[in-house]
């Protein structure tokens, strides 16, 4: 998340009357989308206490763009990507994560589900806070949360952006765990794995991207598989010819000189068939 700076301004907590209640085992927690904040403004809440959050710098919001253009295209049929959505976490938590992926549509009460995978950005944000709001969302029942980290590196006074690692946070070790650049995330929200890699680099997004959009078949580029289908056929009929017209020239001894060659060249593949057609018909290169 982008890093937080406090405010004194406080909203209060709807009451207690106008909540419905999302059970989970051991616990019972506000449904995510009953807030504490008021949405699409630039506050969350932690603990209690209300937290202005201030826009992102190019290395967070960047790398939060290619998070969400990867998960949007590889988002599983009945599941819908989101980026930077406000979710009540518990009593007095109410905060906003980079990108997430949760449930299409509504629940039995009319509230949208909760997010199921989830990812943050870490760039200036503090290690201790980055975790406790992993623990949050883990204990409110969210299935899988990852930190992709990204810093700026110097070298010989020249500024770099450098992503990575990305890492998922472990129950079992209540703790981050990292995951290797070739590591495969694979889950029922996902249309396919997503490459770990895929979230650190802009290139390695297109082609998790373009992997996507072949494996949902999608028409533009199905339109544009069909005609490089298409002009492949096309070259090989047209070089067919081609070496058929010169295989029926040197049969019937008719030179090949640069001028007729530069025709053979030149023409496509119903006028090569025109041309072989001629050749056999009359025994000669037609006059030039």
């Amino acid at each position: 998340m982008r890093h937080p700076t406090h405010s004194d301004e406080m909203y209060l907590a709807p009451g207690a009357e106008s909540a419905h209640r999302m059970d989970l085992p051991g616990e019972s927690f506000p449904p995510p989308d009953e807030h504490l904040v008021e949405p699409e403004t630039d506050r969350e809440m932690i603990d209690g206490q209300i937290i202005q959050v201030s826009p992102a710098n190019p290395p967070h919001a960047d790398r939060t763009v290619d998070i969400s253009y990867v998960l949007r295209a590889n988002v599983a049929p009945n599941y819908v990507a989101s980026a930077d959505l406000l979710t009540r976490v518990s009593d007095e938590n109410d905060f906003a994560t980079d990108a997430c992926i949760r449930k299409a549509g509504t629940d039995a009460q009319g509230h949208r589900h909760l997010e199921e995978l989830s990812f943050e950005v870490k760039h200036t944000q503090s290690e201790s806070s980055l975790k406790k709001r992993a623990r949050m969302l883990v204990r409110r029942g969210v299935r899988r949360v990852f930190a992709v980290y990204v810093r700026i590196e110097y070298h010989d006074g020249v500024e770099s952006v450098k992503a990575g690692p990305v890492k998922e946070w472990s129950r079992d070790k209540n703790d981050w765990e990292k995951l290797d650049d070739d590591y495969l995330i694979k889950d029922p929200c996902l249309r396919q794995p997503i490459e770990v890699r895929s979230l650190l680099d802009a290139v390695q997004a297109d082609n998790a991207v373009a992997r996507a959009l072949i494996d949902k078949h999608n028409p533009v580029i199905a339109q544009r598989e069909a005609e490089l289908i298409a002009q492949e056929h096309q070259r090989s009929v047209r070089g067919e010819r081609q070496q058929a017209v010169r295989d029926l020239c040197r049969v019937l001894a008719i030179k090949l000189t640069p001028k007729r060659q530069q025709r053979i060249d030149s023409l496509d593949p119903d006028g090569l068939h025109a041309l072989r057609t001629y050749l056999l018909e009359h025994r000669c290169w037609d006059e030039e």
